[in-house]
């Protein structure tokens, strides 16, 4: 019998339903009801060129390592990615870890998946990790991970990472322990550390992940650093959906300056056990005026944030139909608490918070559910309606110009 290491010519031939971010090139109107089931097929162009790739324990010591042939580096920088009518799929054929030294970058176009009837796992090599590396896995365009398990096991600073690399997918994945925040230094005063860090990418879909422990362990409280399940910076047409997300330093899903998102169907709990008080859902500071930013956040289940629920600023924002409970602080807070010492212009407008279930805040009945922080027109472009449970709502705190002085 051949090894599974050696080149297996497969011509696979998969026909399913691509599923792509959703692109919703209008303003937001009034929210309609949208569906809570969100395709996660996917298909490969065929005919796609694919490979085995056996673990090989006690022969290969660093999958990282493209000099070690049969690694998955050594397929990688071996075959490629291929191109997009014709990419390339890496089977991961073993139920044997592993062991990465270092980071492994996909070519554009390549997929790793697994064998069926295999429990793929990459991990950060436990004792012989090379802390000059502060990523597992670099994506580039159009490379997908799908169905394997990577374990960071508190080494690595970033999960996934992906910088200008349009049309990447990540699926079915589960992606644990990065390494701690810690605490702030002078020369490192605001740690940071994420499973998934996707910055200046298009059309990116996250589904189904299970997502674990992002920058810090579970009763480890309070932390200096950052530490994001999901952070995306500077992207456009984005769908997270139905990914479980729990345990981590900062927000659960934190977005800056990102249009077009779609965040459906997540369960996120146990947010934001850094000093810097974070939520389940994050996205303000990121200084975006007037844009119509086109987001959506609907059917997420939010438990036990140590801040906010959802706390985001800007425009265009659909909040509907979400879960929310045990939030320290307020439910949904709509403002830029920095406006005016740092001169952003996150004055927000053109909300929808509609059909919301609300548990009461941590802090007891004084908190209000809902806060209207730094909005325009008095409020009056901040639709509040159909929400129940904990639904009292702060005055308005209108935008005086630029900044509210």
């Amino acid at each position: 019998m051949k090894k599974l290491h050696l080149m297996t010519v497969a011509i696979s031939c998969i026909l399913a339903t691509t599923y792509f971010s959703c692109k919703r090139d209008e303003a937001i109107k009034a929210p309609q009801t949208l569906s809570t089931s969100v395709p996660s097929d996917l298909s490969f162009p065929s005919p796609t060129v694919s490979y085995a790739i056996s673990a090989q324990a006690g022969t290969i010591s660093d999958h990282a390592d493209a000099t070690q042939r049969g690694s998955i580096a050594w397929y990688l920088a071996t075959y490629g990615g291929g191109t997009a009518a014709s990419p390339i799929t890496y089977y991961l054929s073993s139920d044997t870890v592993y062991n990465a030294k270092k980071q492994i970058t996909v070519p554009a176009y390549g997929r790793i998946t697994e064998s069926t009837g295999v429990q793929a796992v990459i991990q950060c090599h436990p004792t012989a990790w090379n802390t000059a590396y502060d990523k597992l896995i670099r994506l580039n365009t159009a490379s997908y991970l799908l169905h394997i398990e990577l374990r960071l096991n508190f080494m690595a600073g970033i999960g996934i990472f992906a910088d200008s690399a349009n049309g990447i997918q990540l699926i079915d994945l589960t992606v644990s322990k990065s390494k701690r925040s810690g605490a702030a230094t002078v020369t490192n005063p605001s740690p940071q550390s994420h499973l998934i860090y996707i910055a200046n990418s298009s059309t990116v879909l996250i589904n189904g992940c299970l997502l674990r422990r992002a920058g810090c362990d579970t009763g480890e409280n309070p932390i200096d650093g950052f530490g994001y399940p999901i952070h995306i910076i500077n992207g456009d047409h984005i769908t997270i959906t139905n990914n479980d997300i729990g345990i981590c330093a900062s927000s659960g899903i934190g977005f800056v300056a990102t249009t077009f998102v779609t965040i459906q169907n997540n369960h996120i709990n146990d947010t934001g056990r850094s000093t810097i008080s974070s939520d389940g859902i994050t996205s303000y500071h990121g200084n975006t005026g007037t844009i119509n930013r086109v987001v959506s956040i609907t059917y997420n289940t939010i438990t036990n944030s140590h801040n906010h629920g959802i706390h985001v600023s800007g425009h265009g924002f659909d909040i509907s139909n979400n879960t929310i409970s045990n939030s320290q602080h307020s439910n949904i807070y709509i403002g830029d608490q920095r406006l005016c010492e740092d001169g952003y212009t996150d004055c927000s407008g053109d909300v929808w918070i509609q059909n919301n279930s609300l548990g009461a805040s941590l802090d007891g009945p004084g908190r209000y559910s809902i806060y209207r922080d730094k909005v325009e027109s008095n409020g009056s472009t901040i639709h509040i309606a159909g929400n129940t449970g904990y639904t009292t709502v702060q005055p308005v705190v209108p935008c005086a110009g630029p900044c509210n002085p």
